[in-house]
């Protein structure tokens, strides 16, 4: 009988645990509960919410940020645009460490100026925590063989990003995001924009030993790897679906866009790969790599578009930006990438229409006509 009233009674304590969950607020400006976000942090219970009211954060107590295993959700009144933490190029902005779970939420914040080793803006080990809707800039992974200037994932961690900027940043390896240790972070909607890395994978460097993970609808726009590869993306070892992504003015010298590194095998799916300022489009460590790529639009890049590993429905055309000199990556109402301009009745790319009709003076050309031209 003992047993049966066991799972009962955990319910019961589930339930009244959030029928008391409280609401913790902090105001820079001292006019709610606490002052600095990290006392509101260790005032809040287990399901409490620490809301952040609008303003700018930073000193003591709002850098080096830690929720030490705490669920709870840090989240702002103003949104992220209005709401700043700010470490002053001092030290990391966030710890987060094993048992900081998905319920663990950070969300509304704009995270800048962080600097350290690697890990500037958030360091992840081993966190599988949730980041929605914030902004990750200027910050800096000093340690010159290592990186993740703005990100920095490893000890197996399993975070997710949600409609996320990375802006900025820069580090040896992994400008915006370096993952590592057989990491799994899962990517939806995030940008990563005007991110350097002085090696490799100035967007993202991510290494990953057969570990299921997912890039979706992302954005890699003006990155610059400065070493060798991997301006937008640097894949070693790891073979994540990549689907609806846009790569655009990317730069780096072995792979403008993507750098896919040993036994890396990714899907790519519905994806546009554009204008490299140096480099091809895609590149390959070796021959027996055997990535997909499928419905993808590839064009203006400056060192070949050609794609690698198996490829099909694939067009050489013009994606018609609205105006991608200065970031936006919107699509013409005419462009092959909308659903109702191509074949196959997809969006291509991580973005739909922003504005009307626009010219090309290229002719479309399909990828097996251009092939068959070398034939």
């Amino acid at each position: 009988m003992r047993k049966m009233l066991l799972p009962a009674t955990a319910v019961l304590l589930a339930v009244a645990a959030l029928a008391h969950a409280d609401v913790i607020n902090v105001d820079c400006q001292g006019t709610a509960d606490y002052e600095t976000i990290q006392e509101g942090i260790n005032a809040a219970d287990p399901g409490d919410t620490v809301l952040v009211w609008a303003g700018g954060y930073f000193g003591d107590g709002n850098r080096n940020l830690y929720f030490n295993g705490k669920q709870v959700v840090l989240t702002s009144v103003g949104g992220r645009r209005a709401t700043t933490i700010n470490a002053d190029s001092i030290d990391r902005v966030f710890n987060l460490i094993p048992s900081d779970g998905p319920d663990t939420v950070i969300e509304g914040f704009t995270i800048m100026n962080g600097t350290h080793s690697y890990g500037g803006g958030i360091y992840c080990n081993g966190a599988s925590v949730t980041v929605r809707d914030c902004i990750i800039t200027s910050c800096t992974a000093t340690q010159s063989s290592y990186g993740g200037g703005g990100v920095f994932v490893g000890g197996g961690g399993s975070p997710t990003f949600i409609d996320v900027t990375i802006s900025a940043c820069d580090g040896f390896y992994g400008g915006g995001l370096l993952s590592v240790q057989s990491s799994t972070p899962t990517l939806t909607r995030v940008a990563f924009l005007g991110n350097t890395s002085y090696e490799r994978g100035a967007g993202a460097f991510i290494e990953n030993v057969g570990g299921s993970f997912s890039i979706t609808d992302c954005v890699f726009d003006n990155n610059n790897c400065t070493g060798h590869d991997g301006g937008g993306l640097f894949l070693s070892n790891a073979s994540p679906a990549v689907t609806g992504c846009t790569f655009v003015r990317n730069r780096g010298a072995t792979a403008g866009h993507v750098m896919l590194n040993q036994d890396s095998d990714p899907l790519v799916e519905n994806c546009i790969f554009a204008f490299t300022t140096s480099g091809p489009a895609v590149f390959r460590w070796n021959e027996e790599q055997s990535p997909t790529f499928t419905r993808c639009i590839v064009y203006g890049n400056d060192d070949g578009d050609d794609l690698v590993g198996t490829i099909s429905d694939t067009l050489v055309r013009d994606p018609r930006f609205c105006d991608v000199l200065h970031g936006d990556v919107t699509l013409c109402s005419n462009s092959p990438c909308l659903p109702a301009n191509n074949g196959w009745g997809v969006l291509l790319g991580a973005f739909g229409s922003g504005c009307g009709d626009c010219d090309t003076p290229v002719e479309d050309a399909t990828w097996g006509r251009l092939k068959a031209l070398y034939r």
